[in-house]
């Protein structure tokens, strides 16, 4: 039977832990949100509790994913970028510093 190396069962660990916190930060952060607009459950919501909710469904987003996509786009990687990136790779899997 095959087992996996401590780093990869590291990496394993950590990219599980990971989506974890996500899982339990991302709810919560949404919900502190809803609550500092002023929602409240089960009761008809203020004009500006339905305006910031409407913003959290589409301007914050909209703007999150414009900010993500300008950093995609400034960051480059170009030919010589690539082959030093390739061979800091290869040095790591060979054992050897980079």
């Amino acid at each position: 039977m095959a087992t996996s190396s401590p780093p990869a069962r590291a990496g394993w660990s950590a990219s599980t832990f990971s989506l974890k916190i996500g899982w339990s930060l991302g709810p919560a952060l949404a919900l502190w949100i809803m609550a500092a607009t002023g929602f409240q459950a089960n009761v008809e919501q203020a004009p500006a509790t339905l305006f910031w909710m409407q913003m959290l469904m589409s301007v914050v987003p909209a703007g999150i994913t414009l900010l993500a996509a300008a950093a995609v786009l400034l960051y480059k990687i170009d030919g010589p970028m690539e082959r030093e990136m390739a061979a800091g790779l290869q040095a790591l899997q060979a054992g050897k510093p980079a």
